[in-house]
């Protein structure tokens, strides 16, 4: 990818983090391109799909949600696993509104998204 293709995909989902993070997954292509401060071709040309700037968006925090519930599994303690389980999702969904929406909803063409959820939700147990 060239550097300034590069840097509109970067100042896309910084946008839409913004963007998403105040106003949810409700928020508007349009109003996303306006905080990147591109066209929404630019945005189109990123991301074909709104679920796949979702997922772009999202993925370090699912990776977060994922770990949380790693380390709430781990933990000897039940009720400490359970409570800071409890404490970093809410903390995370109270950070970003986006986030929250993106727990309760599916993305079916957002596949690695989906896979670390369902990795997250439904964890093998040894």
């Amino acid at each position: 990818m060239r550097s300034d293709a590069e840097r509109n995909r970067e100042r896309i989902i910084a946008a839409a983090r913004t963007v998403c993070g105040r106003d949810g997954l409700n928020a508007s292509m349009p109003s996303v391109a306006r905080e990147a401060g591109v066209g929404i071709a630019t945005i189109f040309r990123r991301f074909p799909t709104k679920e796949e700037l979702v997922a772009a968006v999202f993925s370090d925090r699912m990776d977060v949600y994922a770990d949380a519930v790693a380390e709430a599994l781990d933990d000897p303690d039940p009720w400490n696993g359970f409570a800071g389980f409890i404490e970093t999702v809410c903390a995370t969904q109270a950070a970003d509104h986006g986030f929250a929406d993106v727990l309760t909803m599916t993305f079916p063409t957002a596949k690695t998204l989906e896979k670390r959820r369902d990795a997250a939700t439904r964890p093998t147990w040894s």
